[in-house]
């Protein structure tokens, strides 16, 4: 009975401590967390712009309610941004002027119906120098 009790204890204190780092962690990124839901967002994105640009240039950068595509790591790059810390999960384009338009995503695989907006937002980068 002992070592059955030992080992639950031992269970639920790692269970315990992987919560603390979660916390940890999140406390160091200013409550940013990086989810496996947005990198394969990322990884979809990229895969749908390879043959239009240097996958190399295609970075992101997360934020506490969006995860944005960039290219040359560039602010003012914008491909798109990813809305999936919300209930509806949404991907949002820019225009010439930066107005942004959201558009809701009900899997992951609909980001694929995006591709022509993807790849109009990369067109006047495509062309320019890495940097």
């Amino acid at each position: 009975l002992k070592t059955a009790l030992n080992s639950e204890n031992t269970a639920e204190k790692a269970v315990r401590e992987e919560k603390a780092e979660v916390v940890e962690e999140e406390i160091q990124n200013n409550g940013i967390v990086t989810t496996e839901e947005e990198l394969e967002g990322y990884y979809i994105v990229k895969s749908i712009l390879r043959p239009h640009i240097d996958p190399k240039r295609i970075t992101y950068r997360d934020a506490v309610s969006y995860f944005t595509i960039l290219v040359d790591d560039n602010n003012r790059k914008l491909v798109c941004r990813l809305y999936f810390n919300t209930p509806s999960k949404k991907i949002s384009f820019f225009d010439s002027d930066k107005k942004e338009t959201k558009c809701k995503l009900n899997h992951l695989d609909d980001i694929y119906s995006y591709t022509q907006e993807l790849i109009g937002g990369i067109s006047k980068y495509a062309e320019s120098n890495n940097q």
